[in-house]
């Protein structure tokens, strides 16, 4: 009985060896990696209760039930263990899921195990008093349930864009796995199948699952992505300069010629003088933009929360927005929906900021049409409070990819060459940082239609307080 037992024996040393180095060492956490991990423990659940059923096929006679009970759940494992490795391949290229997907692909193993197992428990086993190995019709039903999961696990594999470094390891594990598997199946004198399989998981260990390279990939990354963002810094500040020196210049030049000229009528100098103060203001909203940013990214941005009324919010909106909307002669309207509550516990400016920063950028782009501003309240399965903002217009649809490109960068990347950086760009991406913020993670996105333009749809989680409705009558 020790000689049929030595390779298990064997396995459980190499595997319990491999459970420490893997569980003492800092892990790259992903749905493949949670498979592996359940493998590591199916296959030492496997190896034990191989020894189990050894000693119980030598006493079946005594104990018919117990290694009755023992042979089924070592063939359950065989199945469950292959259905759990055809979904560690499926999911080769995985990053970082919710757990959602975790508990969805949990569940899929048991159920198609499940099914699996019942099937091959309605076929007999067989003993043989020797070797102290289970054949017979279960044994080979085993073997044809394992080759049409291989079967799929290669159309996978051949399916997928998996990069080469994923696929061989697979790829020779299949090919060993066939011919031990022929060899046992046609000169039934050992049973090596655990033995072969904690081969495997410690194959994988020093391949796919290596923690060391799949932790100095990421390292990589982060350095790549931490080089691209000083060049787009970099750039940034490049950029920015000429959006910087052409306010400068128009009042350096217009202050220089009222300094000189001596004799300059009064209109002259009140034309001049507005010019210097419109270009002031450009000047000091870039500067407030880049403060703003600078702020954010170094984390320093908190939220200042406290009560505080929609529709001050909305007013102050409408104030600021109203002298541009009128020389541009585009309409502005308001739609707030019925069930809107009127008082929120959050941070009164950020909500401004980022409503009067998206309307900007909305408005900067059409010349005629309306504007109109949605206002609802939704509560989320989760229970938390969102109030949504709807900016829609008439008259212009947003390009997704150049809105991605406004979303995300420091730079609007467009048709020229000097990647000019316009103050309503900026204040949109203030404003996305800040929704970020609001919602520790972003809730902006776009809807486009190209009979009524371009919705832009921003929810901010705000607590709702007290049982007032807004309405539209406010302005």
């Amino acid at each position: 009985m020790i000689n049929s037992i030595g390779l298990t024996i064997v396995g459980i040393i190499y595997l319990l060896l491999i459970l420490i180095m893997y569980l003492s060492k800092k892990k790259y956490s992903n749905l493949r990696s949670t498979i592996y991990k359940f493998l590591i423990f199916l296959t030492l659940t496997m190896l034990i209760t191989e020894i189990c059923y050894t000693f119980t096929i030598k006493n079946r006679f005594l104990i018919p039930n117990v290694n009755q009970f023992f042979c089924r759940v070592f063939l359950f494992l065989v199945i469950i263990w292959a259905v759990g490795f055809f979904f560690y391949v499926k999911n080769l290229d995985s990053k970082n899921e919710s757990s959602k997907k975790k508990k969805i692909t949990f569940i899929s193993i048991f159920i198609i195990s499940a099914i699996l197992c019942i099937t091959d428990s309605f076929f007999e086993m067989k003993f043989d008093d020797g070797l102290y190995l289970i054949y017979g019709p279960a044994s080979v039903m085993l073997y044809v349930m394992v080759a049409i999961i291989i079967v799929f696990l290669y159309m996978t594999l051949l399916k997928s864009k998996y990069p080469n470094y994923l696929k061989n390891p697979i790829y020779f594990i299949i090919i060993v796995f066939v011919l031990d598997t022929e060899f046992n199946f046609f000169i039934m004198d050992i049973n090596d199948v655990p033995f072969f399989l904690s081969f495997v998981i410690i194959g994988l260990y020093f391949t796919i699952e290596s923690q060391d390279r799949l932790l100095l990939e990421e390292l990589e990354k982060a350095t790549d992505a931490a080089d691209k963002a000083n060049i787009a810094k970099t750039t940034f500040l490049s950029s920015i300069s000429h959006e910087i020196r052409t306010p400068m210049s128009t009042i350096i030049g217009l202050s220089e010629l009222m300094l000189k000229d001596e004799n300059m009528d009064k209109k002259r100098i009140m034309e001049d003088t507005e010019n210097i103060y419109k270009a002031s203001l450009v000047l000091l909203d870039l500067i407030n933009n880049i403060l703003d940013i600078s702020e954010i990214e170094s984390g320093k941005e908190k939220l200042l929360e406290k009560n505080y009324v929609l529709s001050d919010v909305l007013k102050n909106v409408y104030n600021n927005i109203k002298p541009i909307i009128d020389k541009k002669n585009l309409n502005l309207k308001f739609d707030i929906s019925e069930n809107t509550p009127s008082e929120y516990y959050g941070d009164f400016n950020k909500v401004y900021k980022i409503l009067t920063s998206v309307i900007l950028y909305v408005i900067n782009y059409i010349n005629y049409g309306d504007v109109i501003i949605g206002v609802d309240y939704k509560k989320s399965e989760e229970g938390i409070d969102f109030l949504n903002f709807t900016i829609s217009n008439t008259s212009h649809t947003t390009n997704e990819d150049a809105f991605k490109i406004d979303f995300d960068n420091f730079l609007k990347i467009g048709d020229n060459m000097q990647n000019i950086v316009s103050s309503e760009i900026l204040s949109f991406v203030v404003a996305k940082k800040l929704v970020e913020i609001i919602n520790n993670g972003s809730c902006v996105e776009i809807i486009n239609d190209q009979n009524e333009g371009t919705k832009y749809i921003i929810k901010l989680n705000q607590k709702k307080v007290g049982s007032d409705l807004i309405n539209n009558t406010f302005l």
